[in-house]
């Protein structure tokens, strides 16, 4: 029987029983004849003339009697402890380190920058540019190229912040044609088409909150994508809405989509408003120098009134004014309940004093 495992075969002795009679097979391998010499091949080749190894000639590699290493010092002298080793870093006087300093000069650079006028962008540049922070000189070129590219990417950085989300930007580096020691620096930035807004949607929310974010959020079709604008859009949307009595609101993460074709980003913000609250009890806690019935004469609102953001605020002032004393912190409780139910939100008030 043959058998082959991954490609290596191997013979098997077989043995079966035929009519009482025992038979054994066995598949041999014949045994390989070792090949013929090549004489003719052999005489070409030069002959190996070694001559014989001296063995009288080799020095003797007998170990070291006691007296020879008795003789030499330093293999008797005891080490000395590890306490008394100085393992203080080694101290370079002034002299030598000014004198170090001087021999390796600073290499002079100087910084061209171009295509960010156009959009507005380089004086931006210039306020954050490592480049220009850093000093014109450096130890060595690779600290220059080092700030040449963490400028490239604030370059770009920039330019997708206004919307030229194809914007890109590129360093070269040469020496000056004054002074050969000297390199300069050349940024060139190419921003491309600027992206503006198509549609803008608010999602996830019922439509009285929908409209409400959508009124606060002061984003229009057509205008540029431009970053500190949105961010400040979407955090008015975040304190209009506990002012219109959605003290639980929550604002999601933006969603920009950008048509490479049109040039054009759809905007969609979703948006979790939580439950439509009203104002309920007034609750003292700690340790009040007022009572709640005196709070609650401070306060412009009245229980069951919707929730404004604006008259907690205002009673807050109303209150740390009329103390004289220590600075009440009022909590919105509403904001820290566990569960999200249209309930009351109580208005608590903690006496702390005030850290000036």
């Amino acid at each position: 029987m043959h058998f082959c495992n991954l490609g290596i075969c191997r013979a098997r002795w077989i043995a079966k029983p035929l009519a009482g009679t025992f038979f054994a097979l066995a598949l041999a391998v014949p045994s390989l004849a070792q090949p013929p010499a090549d004489t003719e091949f052999e005489a070409t080749l030069p002959p190996l003339d070694v001559p014989p190894l001296d063995v009288g000639a080799v020095e003797s590699t007998a170990p070291l009697s006691g007296a020879q290493i008795d003789a030499d010092p330093a293999l008797t002298t005891p080490l000395e402890p590890l306490g008394s080793v100085d393992l203080s870093p080694a101290t370079v006087p002034d002299a030598q380190r000014s004198a170090d300093t001087e021999s390796t000069p600073e290499i002079a650079y100087s910084l061209v920058i171009r295509g960010l006028e156009e959009v507005g962008l380089e004086g931006r540049f210039r306020d954050l540019s490592a480049l220009l922070d850093q000093g014109r000189s450096a130890e060595n070129a690779a600290q220059i190229s080092a700030r040449a590219d963490e400028d490239q990417m604030l370059a770009e950085r920039l330019l997708k912040e206004q919307g030229y989300y194809d914007g890109a930007a590129s360093i070269a580096i040469s020496p000056s044609s004054k002074d050969k020691s000297d390199l300069v620096v050349t940024l060139t930035a190419v921003p491309g088409s600027r992206y503006t807004f198509g549609s803008i949607a608010i999602t996830e929310a019922p439509p009285e909150p929908t409209e409400l974010a959508r009124e606060a959020l002061a984003l229009q079709t057509g205008d540029p994508i431009v970053a500190p604008d949105v961010q400040a859009a979407e955090a008015t949307v975040a304190v209009r809405l506990p002012e219109q009595g959605y003290p639980f609101v929550e604002v999601g993460q933006r969603d920009i989509l950008l048509d490479g074709e049109t040039h054009e980003g759809d905007y969609s913000l979703p948006l979790d408003p939580g439950p439509k609250s009203t104002i309920g009890g007034i609750v003292m806690k700690g340790d009040p120098v007022f009572t709640s019935d005196h709070v609650r004469k401070l306060a412009r609102f009245e229980r069951g009134e919707l929730y404004d953001s604006r008259m907690v605020y205002d009673l807050r002032l109303r209150k740390t004014r009329g103390s004289g004393g220590p600075s009440p912190r009022l909590r919105d409780m509403a904001r820290e309940k566990a569960s999200r139910s249209r309930d009351h939100g109580p208005i608590a008030i903690s006496s702390h004093p005030k850290v000036r």
